[in-house]
């Protein structure tokens, strides 16, 4: 699923991708700049939907199960905290896929204004600097669990100070990228 939105990311919103791909099929870009939509596009659109809609409903369940059983607990591993937290990212992602990326690749036009796209764009990357950084945290996690477990660095204290850090710092390197780095 993470392969497939960070796909469809690139295939929607890069101008370089789509050329790039135009360009391997022997498209002009001049003949193929708007496409019409069709049956391919309602149905990857179809399926993306539905693979969407699943995602959001299995992440909330989830979310939910976290919540409801206490998980987030001084009792309960620091695991659910940094977990949730991709959830909650991956439910914003998933919502922003759902309403913006669905339609268009159905319809093959642009379903929102300028502004929000550029919003939507911005939503996007913070998703993606995040769940980089989950990444590379959760691995942290479970070195100090199973391999150093003598040194107590994830306290639930400090997980979630952490957890606010990495939200920060994805959203600092979202807004740079979008707005201040000069790119395509």
């Amino acid at each position: 699923m993470n392969m497939l939105t960070n796909s469809t990311v690139y295939l929607v919103n890069n101008g370089e991708i789509q050329k790039s791909i135009r360009s391997m099929v022997g498209w002009s870009s001049a003949i193929h700049a708007k496409m019409a939509a069709s049956a391919i596009s309602y149905l990857v659109g179809g399926v993306f939907g539905v693979v969407g809609i699943i995602a959001l409903v299995l992440n909330i369940t989830v979310l939910l199960a976290m919540f409801k059983g206490k998980l987030f607990s001084n009792r309960h591993s620091p695991v659910y905290i940094l977990s949730s937290q991709t959830l909650l990212v991956d439910t914003l992602m998933v919502i922003c896929h759902l309403g913006y990326q669905c339609p268009s690749g159905m319809f093959q036009v642009l379903t929102v204004q300028p502004k929000i796209l550029v919003v939507l764009n911005a939503i996007f990357m913070y998703c993606w600097y995040h769940n980089s950084l989950s990444h590379i945290l959760i691995a942290m996690n479970r070195l100090f669990v199973i391999v150093l477990p003598s040194i107590n660095l994830f306290t639930r204290p400090v997980t979630i100070a952490i957890c606010a850090f990495q939200h920060a710092l994805a959203l600092l390197l979202a807004i740079a990228a979008q707005f201040l780095l000069p790119c395509c």
